[in-house]
Parts: C-alpha cells; sequence; structure tokens
C-alpha cells in the first residue's frame, strides 16, 4: 500500500496495530501487497469481527487479536510502527485520545476511511473529520480510501 512508502522503511520488521480493525482485509491486504515484513494486531469490539480476522489472517498472528473497546486497549505490545484509525468510530471528545494513539507508536498514526462513508458524510477526504481539525495532517488519497497521517515528532 502506498501510504507507507512514504515513510523510512530501513527497518525490516514494522508491528502495524488496526484499532477497530473489523474483520482484518485492511491488515490482509498490508500483509499479502506490501514488501515490507509486519506483524499484524487488531482490535475490535464485535466478535466475531475478531474471529474472521483471526480466520482470514496467518496462524502465527491469531493471538494479536482482541475483542474489547478501542478506546479501553492497553496498548500492551507497543510501541508499535504505525497505527490505523477510522475517525469515524470516534466521537469529537476523543481527541485526547488521539494523543494517547501517538505516544504508543513510533512513527504516525493514520486514519482511513473509504470514499462511501465520506460520501454518505459528504465530506471529501478523511481530513475533514471535525475531531482531525486540531492536527497537521499530511493526506493521501486512495482508489477506494482516503488516508491522513499524524507524524509523530
Amino acid at each position: 500500500m502506498e501510504v507507507l512508502h512514504s515513510f523510512d522503511t530501513t527497518n525490516n520488521h514494522y508491528k502495524i496495530l488496526d484499532l477497530g480493525c473489523g474483520n482484518g482485509l485492511l491488515l490482509k491486504h498490508l500483509l499479502d501487497n506490501s514488501y515490507l515484513e509486519i506483524e499484524p494486531f487488531g482490535v475490535d469490539f464485535l466478535e466475531n469481527s475478531i474471529l474472521q480476522a483471526k480466520n482470514l489472517l496467518h496462524k502465527e498472528f491469531q493471538s494479536n487479536f482482541i475483542c474489547c473497546n478501542f478506546i479501553d486497549y492497553d496498548f500492551s505490545h507497543f510501541p508499535y510502527d504505525f497505527v490505523f484509525l477510522d475517525p469515524y468510530h470516534l466521537q469529537q471528545n476523543e481527541v485526547e485520545f488521539i494523543t494517547k494513539v501517538l505516544k504508543h507508536t513510533k512513527t504516525a498514526v493514520i486514519f482511513y476511511t473509504y470514499y462511501d462513508v465520506l460520501e454518505n458524510l459528504k465530506y471529501n477526504s478523511v481530513k475533514e473529520f471535525p475531531i482531525l481539525k486540531p492536527f497537521m495532517l499530511d493526506s493521501f488519497e486512495h482508489q477506494e480510501m482516503s488516508f491522513a497521517i499524524l507524524h509523530k515528532k
């Protein structure tokens, strides 16, 4: 996925956390299509989604997926190299959660959402989510998704 290509990739192993991972398709896509060595982690509040993610991804990663509300996640395997997060699942009063997430990443928090969600909300980019307004973000558009990147300084 091109969004990761803009970062320093001299490291040979990347821990990537998807908060609100659903069935794990984004992480599966990264594992299958990236030239990077990725160790995926996922959190979702729907038990059925976590079961799907565990079945979709390689067996050695199954213990990296847990069922809980990601707002309550303890970041037990941190620091992560990248954290993916769909801001659609956040409330405006959860800005401090974004700061907490950034604290537990080495490189960046990557916000993403699908264009059908943006269309329903009448947004053109993921950067238009009100909760992301206080942050300086770089953006990247993909054919199916919109990305905004919050770099760790």
